[in-house]
Parts: C-alpha cells; structure tokens; sequence
C-alpha cells in the first residue's frame, strides 16, 4: 500500500466517523436560533483536527523516500 492509499483510505475513515458522529448528536441541534454558529464552529474545529490527525497518519506511514533532500 502506498502512501496516497493510506492516507486517503485514513480520510475516508474520518470522514465517516465525523458523519456518524454528527447523526448522532444532530437532535441535539433543533433550537436553531442560538445553535448554529456554535455547530459551525465545532465542525470546522472538528476538522482543523482531522486534518492534524490525517497530517500525522501520512508522516507515520511515509518511508521518505519521495521527500526531496535540500
């Protein structure tokens, strides 16, 4: 398995995590005057994470040899 299906079998896991994780709590969301900026904001910070999370994911599994040396 190469780097680039690791890391996009790895989104994909997130991705679906996410979702079902928003399913979950979507009930929790239904006074929408005073919620939504608060949901926006837990999912963009959410995804700050995954994207830390994934950035991580791809430096475990690169074996650097495409890294271009200086």
């Amino acid at each position: 398995m190469n780097m680039y299906t690791y890391a996009a079998e790895k989104l994909m896991q997130l991705r679906q995590t996410e979702v079902e994780r928003a399913s979950r709590t979507a009930w929790m969301w239904n006074d929408k005057n005073k919620s939504n900026q608060s949901a926006i904001g837990k999912l963009l910070a959410s995804w700050i994470n995954k994207k830390a999370e994934l950035a991580d994911a791809v430096s475990e599994a690169c074996c650097s040899c495409c890294a271009v040396n200086p």
